[in-house]
């Protein structure tokens, strides 16, 4: 959907799953824009923790963590994607 699993220790699609970035309860929509792929361990994270996660103005996901792992909160990005592999 947007990357193999939109997480630095994971790059291929083995237990992905798809995030709502507004969580469905929450009544957030199922669709591309509200939607991020992630591997089972980090959906789970996600929901169980203070870790956020938005879509930038590029269109990529970019993921904030709690204060008390990075009280900067600056977002973090998956970037395995853009490494040149020969």
């Amino acid at each position: 959907l947007r990357r193999p699993t939109e997480d630095p220790d994971h790059t291929t699609l083995n237990l992905a799953a798809l995030h709502h970035i507004v969580f469905w309860r929450h009544h957030g929509e199922t669709k591309i824009d509200n939607l991020v792929l992630l591997c089972t361990k980090h959906h789970r994270l996600i929901h169980r923790s203070e870790w956020k996660v938005q879509i930038a103005q590029d269109g990529l996901p970019e993921f904030t963590p709690p204060a008390y792992l990075d009280p900067t909160g600056e977002p973090r990005r998956n970037t395995v994607h853009l490494r040149v592999r020969i």
